[in-house]
């Protein structure tokens, strides 16, 4: 059984066409509507009352991204003995210092006498006091105000001291361009 149905049919047609006269459903219109209440509604939200701009949710969630990071990886805390171990292995050296020349050098130089970054080479230090764990640490956060970035998520925690240990085995050596010394000489670190 057929559902029988008002005659829809305007009164017009054109060109053998006739127009039938259906409305249109309640969940588009309501759809449409609240399209349209959302759309006042957010734009009052983000450009009248004040709402986060897009830099400043991305800060935002970069900022609970990285406490998320560091809490998942907490950085390493090496032993004396470690860093010792370290300094004398021959494959930790080798990784510090390939990893020195593929990150560290267009900064500090492959044979660490400075360019952009300080020299490594000499017995003056512009932040800490050239110690291993100090150089870790350094390595790790970064040093912002003079450029250098945080390593602390790209590099592993052995990485970071395989590049500690390179540095360290720069002191004292004969750079081909030493940069001028910068920092507080520091007479002898172990």
């Amino acid at each position: 059984m057929a559902i029988k149905r008002p005659d829809q049919i305007l009164d017009h047609e054109y060109d053998g066409i006739q127009e039938m006269d259906y409305p249109i459903p309640g969940w588009f219109n309501a759809i449409f509507y609240g399209s349209i209440v959302f759309g006042i509604a957010y734009a009052l939200f983000y450009h009248a009352w004040g709402g986060p701009n897009l830099t400043q949710e991305f800060e935002a969630d970069r900022k609970e991204h990285l406490a998320l990071v560091k809490r998942a990886n907490p950085p390493r805390v090496w032993t004396p003995k470690e860093v010792a171990d370290a300094e004398k292995s021959p494959a930790v050296l080798a990784t510090g210092k390939s990893l020195f020349n593929s990150k560290c050098a267009s900064c500090h130089m492959a044979d660490g006498g400075g360019q952009v970054g300080p020299n490594l080479t000499d017995a003056f230090w512009i932040n800490g006091d050239g110690t291993t764990p100090f150089l870790v640490k350094t390595i790790q956060e970064g040093v912002a105000d003079k450029g250098m970035p945080a390593w602390e998520d790209k590099f592993k925690a052995e990485e970071i001291l395989a590049l500690a240990v390179q540095v360290r085995a720069f002191k004292g050596t004969t750079p081909a361009n030493p940069k001028a010394p910068e920092g507080t000489p520091i007479a002898d670190t172990p």
